[in-house]
């Protein structure tokens, strides 16, 4: 091979190398745009459907919190329906402003409700008893379940129902701060004990809510409260009998038991410790008995808090707004005025979703009962789903390829690997040429010795050298199958590899 066509030949490759990088790059350019363009859809696709998502959740979240309500309200409104409606418009403008959100509102409720209170007396006891719960750091439920077992008790049904529960919540919430009760389910359980006694007896709600608090600071707590209160009272009279002191009747009639207390430390004055004790054994029992030497020795004490129980009025509102004044409550009541945002957009998706729910949901279960009953019609079922399958990808394929070879970029790879691939046909053709590779070295180095004596006057020689090293190599077919093989493979290689992106 001449000089002449060693040029030609080499000229040729950057020929067809130039159409390579100039396919690769306008591949690249459409990949870039693509990707940008995915993302972008991406972007705002997943946004919205996560937004979406979010909304939806919400607003079927409140719904599923008023399902348990429809089993156990009593509407005083004209109609369930109202009762549930008036209820969730009670959740919305509570949580607005306060920590609890809509669903511990309307589980709030649902315990009210159990208890047996109608929709009103519900909502205005789901009021106060998130109050009671976010004064005394308790829990919704416990104090939901307190305050209406107070109002059931010992509530005036012929009051206001708000003030009524106002009143309640009030006395409760200084009890549970004045004494020394670790939490709600504990005054709850004193109080449950307590209860039907103080009833019977006509005990007020303020002085047996400040009895079984005493009982507790003093170390009778919970239940051993309540229980150690409902004995002593049971056995009031008879002891009154033994130990000769006078039952203390308060303003309706019914038993001043602190009074009372006051009347029994002047029947035992002169007692020793052991004495006294024994002598409360058989008047109240052992049982009863202790509480009453525990409350003796702090009676002074007792009737201070008594005091202050009795004047608790107001002082839920306060313990509430002292408690939500704070960094951390302040960003719970702006996530749920998030909340109510979400919930007020999801609520038409959750109606519509609903309605077509109803639609489907027989048909799904129609069909399914019918493929149930024909065994045989689920399998050809299951081939028409993978023949409808396969032809989706195959459609698929052609328009892949078809929308690539319509486009510019499409156009130019059909285009310029035609071309190339002359190019790569003159190359391989070469390997007819039958000069060794050593031979070829060996002239090229003598060219480069020569033209090296000269210097820089030699460098045309040197020149001559390079190009005679590179005819030689062309003429050899081992190395010439060699480099075809490498520049097909990589032409090829980059070309499918791009093609293999554009159409991912």
């Amino acid at each position: 091979m001449s000089p002449l066509q060693a040029f030609i030949v080499f000229k040729a490759i950057d020929q067809a190398t130039s159409t390579i990088r100039k396919i690769t790059s306008a591949t690249n350019l459409q990949i870039d745009r693509l990707k940008n363009l995915q993302l972008g859809a991406f972007a705002v696709g997943g946004a919205f459907a996560l937004l979406t998502k979010k909304m939806v959740d919400t607003a079927s979240s409140i719904d599923s919190a008023t399902a348990p309500l429809r089993t156990v309200v009593t509407s005083t409104m004209g109609g369930l329906n109202k009762s549930i409606e008036a209820m969730k418009s009670a959740a919305t403008q509570w949580s607005a402003v306060h920590s609890q959100s809509i669903e511990e509102f309307l589980s709030a409720s649902y315990q009210m409700s159990s208890a047996g209170l109608n929709d009103i007396q519900a909502i205005e006891g789901t009021r106060k008893a998130l109050a009671l719960a976010t004064a005394t750091m308790g829990d919704n439920n416990e104090a939901a379940n307190l305050l209406a077992l107070a109002y059931n008790n010992f509530g005036d049904n012929t009051r206001d129902v708000a003030g009524e529960m106002g009143r309640l919540g009030d006395v409760l919430a200084v009890t549970q701060n004045t004494f020394q009760i670790t939490n709600l389910g504990q005054l709850t359980e004193g109080l449950k004990y307590a209860s039907a006694s103080a009833l019977a007896a006509k005990i007020s709600f303020e002085q047996m809510n400040t009895v079984v608090g005493m009982l507790n600071s003093v170390g009778l707590q919970g239940s051993m409260a309540g229980t150690s209160f409902a004995n002593a009272v049971t056995q009031m009279t008879k002891a009154s009998e033994s130990l000769g002191f006078a039952l203390v009747q308060n303003a309706e009639g019914g038993l001043d038991f602190i009074g009372t207390l006051e009347n029994i430390k002047k029947a035992t004055e002169g007692m020793s410790a052991i004495e006294m004790q024994d002598a409360l054994n058989k008047a109240f029992g052992q049982e009863a008995s202790r509480g009453i030497a525990l409350l003796l020795g702090q009676l002074d004490k007792l009737k201070e808090s008594y005091k202050q129980v009795a004047n608790a009025t107001g002082k839920l509102e306060s313990a509430q707004k002292a408690m939500e004044d704070v960094f951390a409550i302040k960003s719970k009541i702006f996530g749920n005025n998030i909340k109510l945002l979400s919930a007020s957009i999801g609520t038409h998706f959750v109606g519509a979703l609903s309605k077509l729910l109803d639609i489907i949901n027989p048909i799904l279960a129609s069909v399914s009962s019918f493929v149930s009953k024909h065994p045989a019609i689920s399998g050809t079922i299951a081939m028409l789903i993978g023949g409808i399958m396969g032809l989706a990808t195959v459609i698929g394929i052609l328009a892949t390829v078809t929308t690539i070879t319509k486009t510019g970029m499409g156009a130019m790879f059909i285009k310029e690997f035609a071309y190339y691939s002359e190019y790569i046909k003159i190359f391989i053709g070469k390997i007819l040429a039958l000069i060794g590779i050593t031979q070829a070295w060996n002239r090229a180095q003598q060219a480069m010795t020569i033209a090296s004596a000269f210097g820089v006057k030699g460098f045309a020689l040197l020149t001559t050298g390079v190009k005679a090293f590179t005819a030689s190599l062309l003429a050899n077919p081992i190395f010439l199958i060699v480099a075809g093989i490498i520049a097909v493979g990589a032409a090829i290689y980059i070309v499918s590899r791009k093609l293999c992106l554009v159409i991912g």
